[in-house]
């Protein structure tokens, strides 16, 4: 007489079946319920970098293109001076196109930057700055033109609301 598989021997052998396929599989318990669109691209085992807790609900990206792309030096040391200091701003990056060889990046541009804002008073005062304005008016007669994109981050609102 065979006696039934128990329980855990067939998970054992479905995970087994999933490694020799390739699968991978997180196995876990969540108190805390999630849409099922979150639990499918969230680990069990691991929290991801999307989860990671972020400071900024606004990124506020821009990409100049200069009339003379040698002055991209001088450009970066003017929004290094004035730009992380404005009051709200959490988070700044800058730099130049990064060349991989790649023919669907583009990079058209001189100098790519990112401000990032804890709110939206913080990126409308932002607009208003002395500093922000100081640098509008040194560099704007410079541009042949510039592509500005404005991020909204809900991932901030929603760990926000969970602290």
């Amino acid at each position: 007489m065979r006696s039934k598989p128990t329980l855990a021997v067939l998970c054992l052998l479905a995970l087994a079946a999933s490694f020799a396929s390739g699968c991978v599989v997180a196995i876990g318990n969540s108190s805390k319920p999630e849409s099922t669109k979150e639990t499918a691209r969230s680990s069990a085992i691991a929290p991801t970098l999307a989860d990671a807790p972020r400071r900024a609900l606004i990124h506020h990206v821009v990409f100049i293109r200069l009339a003379d792309p040698s002055q991209a030096g001088e450009l970066i040391a003017d929004c290094d001076r004035l730009l992380p200091s404005i009051p709200g701003v959490v988070g700044y990056w800058r730099g130049t196109h990064f060349d991989m060889g790649r023919a669907n990046v583009i990079g058209d541009y001189a100098v790519g930057l990112e401000v990032a804002f804890e709110s939206r008073e913080a990126y409308q005062a932002y607009l208003v700055d002395p500093n922000h304005l100081e640098l509008l008016e040194i560099w704007k007669p410079r541009w042949t033109g510039a592509t500005i994109y404005d991020v909204w981050d809900p991932g901030t609102e929603r760990a926000a609301a969970s602290r």
